[in-house]
């Protein structure tokens, strides 16, 4: 089967699997859980999500990526050196908008946004982003939050096709949300300022 063959089956998976568990009972945190494990094994190397607490902050729920010493510095990076709230690039500006970022293959000079502390050669501590969707949250024409998803392997990146997708995942992950905690979005105390 070819790479293309293979990513259209992927994507079709990934569809069906996540309306299937958004639709299950559970709690909110298994539920963004299940959907970043599912993302990576199906289209991505990493995944994060970040939620709008009631104050206006962005919290981090979820970090994955699918080798887990560069989950660790991927988690390490967040925490010493969040983007700031009023960043053009990544899930503070996608949270801001409302509006997906799609950068199939990210330059040197995005990547030192996505990341600050990332070397010139898009590398953070054996991570080189390659390919970057960030995706929003939304509830009722209300943002929760973004979806990012990454490729750090050299051998392909994302496509149209990929972001559309994830901007239905977006929105199901939203509307699950909604359902499950109402208005009052908060998971944890973890806060990014």
């Amino acid at each position: 089967m070819d790479h293309e063959k293979q990513r259209i089956e992927n994507r079709e998976s990934v569809r069906k699997k996540i309306a299937l568990l958004l639709r299950n009972d559970g709690g909110a945190a298994a539920l963004l859980d299940s959907v970043v494990d599912n993302l990576i094994e199906h289209i991505a190397d990493a995944a994060t999500i970040d939620l709008v607490e009631d104050d206006g902050s962005i919290s981090r729920e979820v970090t994955r990526h699918k080798d887990v010493r560069q989950q660790k510095t991927l988690e390490e990076q967040r925490q010493n050196f969040p983007l700031s709230l009023r960043s053009s690039y990544g899930y503070p500006r996608v949270i801001k908008t409302g509006k997906s970022q799609f950068i199939p293959g990210v330059t040197p000079r995005l990547a030192g946004r996505l990341f600050p502390e990332a070397k010139a050669d898009l590398v953070l501590d054996g991570i080189s982003v390659r390919s970057f969707i960030c995706v929003p949250i939304i509830a009722h024409e209300r943002i929760l939050g973004a979806l990012t998803v990454l490729i750090t392997d050299q051998g392909h990146s994302f496509s149209g096709d990929d972001l559309l997708l994830l901007e239905e995942v977006g929105t199901l992950i939203g509307e699950a949300l909604d359902q499950r905690l109402g208005t009052h979005i908060k998971l944890h105390s973890n806060k990014a300022s």
